[in-house]
């Protein structure tokens, strides 16, 4: 039988270690404290079950918020169920979802999860609900090598490159297309989630002639490509247009693999860079597979109307591994 708990940090060295046997990587030393700990929204929910001094299996909750329709709507990630490879095929994932389920704060509405087709016939089981498959989008190197060959620098001639978050989207109105429902994003939430000691990102800004910010993106560097991060825009989607652009010429530039944005399958983004020239691997092999599901599952009642089809998902809902 296994003990028990709420995980604090003083745990931190246990869930290093515990990380390290599920997964074979050393996360850095603030990857846990920034990640559980340092979310602007509030601390994460994480229970531990022990044997004796073993920490055998965890998993959290880390709180974020939804938006619909001016609906503002707590919610929860539910996220990192690991298991010492010593301890499994003894229950330890299911006793970790049933822990967390009890210890759930009653204001929380749902619950979501980005994770394997294997999790989700498991999740399914328990009360969630399948809502969508998670894709990488992602166009090569060398189509945009050919492709910017006829792309003037001018189209992005408004755009400024800053290495880190400051000041910049201060004056930003965030949150103001909201018929999907999408994470709540302000400027405290996207310093923290910059803050990952895991990444390091940078922020590109679309200015109109008089020089009011109309869009943003974020991305990072890695596995020799760029991921966007986030993007936003305040009136027009088009505003986006020459951030992609430019990051796209940062590939060139940098001579990296290619760009990749993650979305889910039939959605808003999704119709907008298939008709853009990105690509996806609907396989179960190869580079880039699309190999995540999005469930949910509901706490409490609803906005009247809140379809679970509405749902999003942003690269940020996931850039915190």
């Amino acid at each position: 039988m296994f003990e028990s708990r709420l995980l604090t940090e003083d745990d931190i060295p246990k869930l290093d270690e515990l990380f390290f046997f599920s997964f074979g990587i050393q996360p850095k030393a603030s990857f846990f404290k920034w990640k559980y700990f340092s979310n602007p929204i509030g601390a994460s929910i994480v229970v531990g079950l022990f044997d004796g001094d073993i920490l055998v299996g965890s998993g959290a909750l880390l709180p974020d918020k939804t938006i619909w329709k001016k609906h503002v709507i707590k919610s929860m990630k539910f996220t990192d169920l690991m298991t010492n490879p010593n301890y499994r095929k003894r229950g330890v994932s299911k006793q970790i979802s049933n822990l967390l389920t009890n210890v759930l704060e009653k204001d929380c509405a749902f619950l979501y999860a980005l994770c394997s087709n294997i999790s989700t016939k498991s999740l399914c089981g328990t009360g969630w609900t399948y809502v969508n498959k998670i894709q990488n989008y992602f166009k090569p190197f060398f189509l945009l090598r050919i492709k910017h060959l006829f792309v003037s620098s001018r189209r992005y001639k408004l755009v400024r490159h800053f290495d880190s978050l400051s000041d910049q989207l201060d004056d930003f109105r965030f949150n103001l297309h909201d018929q999907e429902i999408n994470i709540y994003k302000n400027v405290d939430f996207l310093k923290w989630k910059m803050s990952n000691p895991n990444y390091h990102y940078e922020l590109i800004c679309n200015y109109n002639s008089e020089g009011k910010l109309i869009a943003y993106l974020v991305y990072s560097i890695r596995n020799n490509q760029i991921s966007v991060v986030d993007y936003d825009y305040e009136i027009d989607f088009r505003d986006v247009n020459p951030l992609i652009l430019y990051v796209e010429d940062q590939v060139i530039k940098k001579r990296l693999k290619g760009l990749v944005i993650i979305g889910l399958k039939n959605s808003e983004i999704s119709s907008f860079l298939l008709s853009n020239g990105f690509f996806t691997n609907t396989s179960q092999r190869g580079p880039l597979i699309s190999h995540l599901d999005y469930d949910i599952c509901i706490q409490s009642e609803l906005p009247t109307g809140f379809d679970l089809m509405s749902c999003s998902v942003r690269p940020l809902n996931y850039d915190d591994i």
